[in-house]
């Protein structure tokens, strides 16, 4: 537990008690981050997902090595099945294969999503007004989101880079991103709505023009393959009206944090004109309210949760821009105190009264000082081939 209460205290005191010249304060800010990438990215048996991906790693790279994923995958978008691809994400594919091939476990991957996400986090809360304070804000999710919904986690760290060049109308850069994104998880579509709304906003420039008639053919090609097809299975996978949809406790949480930013921002909207994300705000407030009434509406939660995954950067900008705009001293140092203290207090709930804390969670281990060949889950060494349980060329999932 100790290194989750570290995780969490540390950017608090350095947003509001610990002051030092700026190549430290860096210097510390890139030690702390990479503290972040190793506790994550090195956990051994831990998280509500880990027997999932070390299923999907066998799956993909063992079990059904012979079947063509890639070409699995584009075969369902024109289509029209988007459900089926479900974990065939070309990014997240080509991680897996690459973790089986230099170490045969599940560990390499793991590491190389925690570093790409943290990182793009970590240089998305540089960018704002106070580093630590962004990253005081994201902690509690970096944990969440970084021991669990692994790839989605990745994705968004992509969609932080996406939104950062947008913000500096360097649209085709962001274009990149998103794709990236795209390849990790495929929820991360949700924001083509956005990039096709800052593309006629700014529409300015000749190319731009060309490019979104070109996304528009695009699109009108994919979904004129299965148009029906397409919305069955939208219709078939949200579960509207049902009896039994699946209870996500932790989803209300999520959203009414969300609400606290989006109050902020209806309230003083004038004082976020000047944002250079003021834009891509006004979108986010609107999915937002999308996402509230589609909760009320009991649509399945988890699909509800999976898009307030990438809600994190627009906390992120409400509290940091808003923090600008406060002149006095004192004012500015009791609003950083409580936004931070608050972040910090959510983080060490979730630590203290999660049901699945003690099972999953606590206490914190690692491949650095685990014996992973000794797992009950995977028979195997930390540098070569490995297998789940059984014998031969008999293959067990437990």
């Amino acid at each position: 537990m100790t290194q989750y209460l570290f995780i969490f205290i540390l950017p608090f005191l350095m947003t509001n008690f610990i002051k030092s010249s700026k190549p430290l304060d860096n210097l510390i800010y890139f030690t702390f981050t990479t503290y972040l990438i190793l506790i994550v990215g090195l956990r051994f048996e831990m998280g509500l997902d880990w027997s999932n991906y070390i299923k999907e790693f066998y799956d993909r790279n063992y079990l059904y090595k012979s079947l063509n994923f890639f070409e699995i995958f584009f075969k369902n978008i024109i289509s029209g099945n988007y459900i089926d691809n479900r974990n065939l994400e070309p990014l997240y594919l080509a991680f897996l294969k690459l973790s089986d091939f230099f170490s045969g476990n599940i560990i390499l991957f793991n590491f190389l999503n925690a570093f790409l996400a943290i990182g793009c986090l970590s240089f998305f809360c540089f960018t704002q007004e106070n580093k630590w304070f962004g990253l005081a804000i994201s902690v509690g999710f970096i944990n969440f989101y970084g021991m669990d919904i692994i790839r989605q986690f990745t994705s968004l760290g992509f969609i932080c880079l996406m939104i950062y060049n947008l913000s500096r109308n360097n649209f085709y850069y962001s274009i990149i991103y998103f794709l990236l994104s795209v390849s990790f998880h495929f929820s991360s579509i949700i924001f083509i709505p956005m990039l096709l709304y800052i593309l006629f906003v700014e529409n300015k420039v000749k190319l731009k023009s060309v490019f979104l008639i070109l996304l528009f053919i695009l699109s009108l090609i994919f979904f004129s393959f299965k148009f029906e097809n397409t919305f069955i299975n939208i219709y078939n996978n949200t579960y509207i009206g049902t009896e039994d949809v699946y209870i996500n406790k932790g989803l209300i949480f999520r959203i009414t944090l969300n609400l606290f930013s989006l109050f902020l921002f209806i309230f003083f909207i004038k004082k976020f004109n000047d944002s250079k994300y003021f834009k891509i705000l006004k979108w986010y407030s609107f999915f937002i309210i999308l996402l509230v009434v589609l909760y009320f509406m009991k649509i399945n939660h988890t699909i509800i949760d999976r898009f307030v995954v990438f809600l994190l950067p627009y906390q992120i900008l409400i509290y940091s821009h808003f923090l600008k705009k406060l002149t006095l001293m004192k004012v500015k140092n009791l609003y950083l105190f409580c936004v931070s203290f608050f972040y910090m207090v959510f983080a060490m709930n979730w630590l203290i009264l999660s049901e699945d804390n003690f099972r999953v969670y606590v206490p914190y281990k690692s491949v650095i000082w685990e014996k992973y060949d000794e797992s009950p889950s995977v028979v195997c060494n930390l540098f070569y081939k490995c297998r789940l349980e059984g014998s031969g060329d008999f293959i067990k999932y437990e």
